[in-house]
């Protein structure tokens, strides 16, 4: 199986260096922004976002575009969220800057080490006491279970 992955990867590579798909490198995240690192390239090149559910071979890439522009080799930074959506669920898709097919295939945000972990507190109950299975509310509060549990069917 790893050689598998090997000859795709090493197939990629290969296609971008003869002028085929460009391989996205990285995507991360930040708390505020979605981060792209793109290869240096001579021509413009366009960044598309797509919904989860949405094909990227059904949709036009013109309505989704995120960035447009040279890549450089340095990231590529654009909002995290749009219009009330959080673009770090989204895949993205490179595409040539004539509008013709993608240059690249359609990838996730992979690097989340820049999106911060969760700072509240868990909240614990006040006692360890409590009770899976939920019959009769009143034996419970009778019992002093101080929290429960139901796998309702």
């Amino acid at each position: 199986m790893p050689r598998v992955w090997a000859m795709a990867f090493v197939s990629v590579f290969i296609g971008w260096a003869s002028g085929g798909a460009v391989p996205l490198l990285r995507i991360g995240a930040t708390s505020e922004s979605i981060v792209v690192e793109l290869p240096a390239q001579d021509g413009p090149v366009h960044i598309a976002e797509y919904r989860l559910y949405q094909d990227p071979a059904a949709h036009s890439e013109a309505d989704r575009l995120v960035w447009w522009g040279a890549p450089t080799g340095a990231p590529i930074v654009v909002p995290r969220f749009v219009d009330g959506r959080d673009l770090l669920y989204s895949k993205f898709v490179v595409y040539g800057a004539d509008g013709g097919p993608s240059q690249s295939h359609p990838q996730y945000v992979t690097d989340l080490s820049g999106v911060g972990a969760h700072t509240f507190p868990m909240p614990w109950p006040a006692s360890k006491k409590g009770m899976s299975g939920i019959v009769d509310l009143e034996d419970l509060i009778a019992l002093g279970c101080k929290y429960a549990k139901d796998n309702g069917c």
